[in-house]
């Protein structure tokens, strides 16, 4: 494109206020925080919940974060109409500002070619990165763990797409993977492995707030869909609609939900 390139990398400044509102919610548990983002393609309730091109397959990423489970809560990052793990908190905000200060506090990192990359590269927190289409070059980070899938595609570049391949909207007719498996579980568990446990200050830890009785919150289940979470706070994360949000009636589009055992 003619555009000069020297390394430069994605930077974020989070005020305190924003960095405490983030470990006031989830640092209130025992355990450390596993953040994992499977999906960025299209999430309206009018449109296809997922994108091939862009977001990992639920059931070949729960092999590579379920023997995290007993050590680490689990977290996703998704909109209601985006697919899910069931009984598996999960956050969503309007202010990406809020996720970002949820990427500074965490200790595992899952995500694919979506914000949460970017953020966690600013705040130089190493990630595990997965592509369904080898886009590293174009749109990753050396400084991750990059793992692309097994696939291999015929010339398919089309005139108008200068970034990748393929359409990123992820046409269904278009999918080249012949069944769920396209990464190298054994390679991602590997990484996720090798990131290192964020601390909490113990200055800290005594300033946060009792677990949440009721609700979906780092570690406990998401109440049923249709009923509204309830022990939350009223204002700022967590609050509706930012932070966790509970869908208050049947989406138009039900996600998928996987069982994380």
């Amino acid at each position: 494109l003619g555009v000069d390139y020297n390394g430069e990398k994605p930077e974020i400044y989070l005020t305190h206020s924003e960095s405490e509102n983030a470990r006031m919610q989830f640092g209130s548990s025992d355990k450390p925080i596993f953040l994992i983002q499977t999906n960025g393609g299209p999430m309206g309730p009018d449109r296809a919940p997922m994108s091939w091109v862009r977001d990992a397959p639920l059931p070949n990423v729960l092999e590579m974060i379920e023997p995290f489970f007993d050590k680490y809560n689990p977290v996703q990052i998704r909109t209601e109409h985006q697919p899910g793990f069931e009984n598996m908190p999960w956050v969503a905000s309007p202010n990406v500002r809020e996720l970002i200060a949820l990427i500074k506090w965490s200790s595992k990192r899952l995500f694919i070619d979506s914000f949460a990359q970017h953020a966690a590269m600013a705040l130089e927190k190493k990630s595990t990165v997965l592509w369904p289409m080898d886009n590293v070059k174009a749109l990753g980070y050396d400084f991750h763990d990059n793992i692309v899938s097994n696939v291999t595609l015929k010339k398919t570049h089309l005139i108008d797409s200068y970034l990748g391949d393929i359409d990123i909207s992820g046409q269904p007719h278009m999918c080249p993977f012949k069944d769920d498996n396209i990464f190298d579980v054994e390679q991602a568990k590997k990484s996720l492995k090798r990131q290192k446990d964020t601390k909490f200050p113990k200055s800290l830890m005594n300033a946060s707030p009792p677990p949440q009785q009721q609700g979906c919150g780092p570690g406990q289940p998401c109440p049923p869909q249709g009923m509204p979470p309830q022990g939350l706070p009223q204002q700022g994360f967590g609050a509706q609609p930012q932070g966790i949000p509970m869908p208050q009636q049947q989406p138009v589009l039900q996600p998928e939900m996987i069982p994380a055992t």
